[in-house]
């Protein structure tokens, strides 16, 4: 986050349901840096996933979600 915010990516508001947080979104650099990485990192994620099988990538899917869902639990 330091990293991006020192390269002025990202934008930074006040979260109005809680005025102690930010809410973050990216720039316009933000959003440029993302266009030119994401293609790349796809790239990797599928040749990395390429050897899961549809089960185990299912499998991957479904623990994902419920860690995620753990996460979101207050």
């Amino acid at each position: 986050m330091k990293a991006l915010d020192a390269k002025d990516c990202l934008l930074k508001a006040l979260d109005p349901s809680d005025n102690r947080a930010n809410v973050l979104s990216l720039s316009a650099a933000g959003w440029a840096l993302y266009h030119q990485i994401a293609p790349e990192a796809l790239a990797w994620e599928a040749e990395l996933l390429q050897v899961l099988s549809v089960t185990e990538y299912r499998d991957r899917l479904r623990i994902l979600d419920k860690l995620d869902a753990q996460l979101q639990q207050p």
